[in-house]
């Protein structure tokens, strides 16, 4: 695992367990179901592949995690982080994002593909980043495509002003 994954994973790891310990974890759901949760992270599978996200205000990320995937550090600017596992030499889901916040107002997210190396095979991530106006509580939606197969998954959570 590159050692900017390992921070990104671990900061993730760690501010998850701190804000949400004590909720429980969603199944996966099967492509085209969707899921709703009220957590930071959610996943689905799609012909075999599961994709996970997260959310997270950029400003918890360590600092060398956001300069080697060229993120701004700030509590307005919030990352959705969308990580293919197990995607076989298949081509990858076409991934495409929105967030909606509390007023309703739906926005499509800008994804880009980030490569990650890692011993074995490599993991293909998504990440964008919505700027916010805190507190809110932001939807973040993620549609993934493979042939005629369509998975949905949500990820729902409250950001606020640090």
């Amino acid at each position: 695992m590159s050692h900017a994954r390992f921070l990104l994973a671990a900061s993730l790891a760690l501010f998850l367990a701190g804000c949400h310990a004590d909720e429980a974890h969603a199944p996966p759901v099967t492509a085209s179901a969707s899921s709703q949760t009220q957590s930071a992270e959610a996943e689905s599978t799609i012909d075999g592949t599961t994709v996970h996200i997260s959310a997270v205000q950029t400003s918890q990320l360590p600092e060398s995690v956001a300069r080697e995937y060229g993120i701004e550090r700030s509590p307005r600017a919030i990352l959705l982080l969308v990580n293919l596992r197990d995607a076989g030499s298949a081509p990858a889901p076409v991934i495409s994002a929105t967030v909606t916040d509390l007023q309703q107002h739906t926005t499509p997210v800008a994804l880009r593909e980030v490569h990650v190396a890692q011993a074995g095979d490599g993991t293909t991530d998504y990440i964008g980043t919505v700027d916010a106006t805190l507190p809110d509580t932001l939807r973040f939606t993620v549609l993934a495509r493979r042939g005629g197969a369509t998975s949905t998954v949500q990820v729902s959570r409250d950001f606020y002003p640090q």
